[in-house]
């Protein structure tokens, strides 16, 4: 069963305690309201270069493969809070604004992951882990946009000694299907959400790149014509309008976010 299922009981049975979970409950229910939405992609100067500059939905075999077997339209993938360099070379923040009026779904773990062929998100399922076991538990796990921030909150408080865990730890406690044990990567308990819309890209707020990126963006934009006065600014002079959180780029570019997104949760 999904990890949030049937929380307001487990809590009441070791390993939980109860009093634990009503006492972190609150500040990890602030937690998750503030979390931004962070997408990484390697097409960013592709978008920059299409009017109206959208993050088009994931083009990927993998993903849509996962889309078809679970049962999710094409869509645009974010982690709350989290960057992964292994999907790009450029990190995108969106604040929670960012989802009104957005259709989509959420899982608490990589729905890509969970599906992949070589099954990179470890599970114990009843009576097999094969794949349609694994495609009735992602189902299973899936949310609504509209509550995924209150699951998220719960689930802090159930699984994690700290909010922080969430970036630089681990869960806690385990789940029925061991997703949360310590033989899984942290795409295991990162929330996957999902639009089905592109995405404006420069409804960002924040980003940072690799510095090979970095590099050609700023190229691009000593290189582009004068700009006469009076004209709208050109798709780089908006996005340099946000400074990158390292303006020289960097290798470890998706660590960098992460910080910024810690600070930007109080934490």
């Amino acid at each position: 069963m999904p990890v949030f299922t049937d929380l307001d009981r487990r809590i009441l049975e070791p390993p939980f305690e109860l009093a634990e979970y009503q006492r972190r409950l609150p500040g990890a229910a602030k937690v998750a309201s503030k979390i931004p939405l962070v997408h990484v992609d390697n097409r960013f100067e592709a978008i920059l270069a299409t009017p109206p500059y959208l993050i088009p939905t994931a083009e990927g075999p993998s993903s849509q493969q996962a889309e078809d077997l679970l049962g999710y339209r094409r869509s645009v993938y974010f982690y709350a809070g989290r960057a992964c360099p292994r999907f790009g070379n450029v990190a995108l923040a969106f604040s929670p604004k960012c989802e009104e009026g957005q259709s989509g779904s959420v899982t608490p773990f990589d729905s890509g992951g969970l599906v992949h062929p070589r099954k990179y998100i470890k599970i114990r399922l009843v009576p097999d882990d094969e794949n349609p076991a694994r495609i009735e538990y992602g189902k299973k796990s899936t949310l609504e946009l509209s509550e995924w921030r209150e699951v998220l909150s719960r689930v802090l408080a159930a699984y994690f000694d700290r909010d922080i865990d969430y970036w630089t730890g681990y869960p806690a406690r385990l789940d029925p299907e061991n997703l949360y044990d310590r033989w899984n990567s942290y795409q295991a308990w990162s929330f996957e959400v999902r639009f089905y819309e592109p995405q404006p890209v420069l409804k960002r707020v924040a980003w940072t790149a690799d510095e090979s990126t970095m590099s050609c963006l700023r190229r691009m934009l000593n290189e582009q014509p004068v700009t006469i006065p009076g004209d709208p600014p050109t798709i780089l002079d908006q996005v340099f309008a946000v400074p990158a959180l390292d303006p020289a780029g960097a290798p470890t570019f998706c660590a960098t976010m992460e910080q910024w997104v810690i600070a930007e949760v109080g934490l």
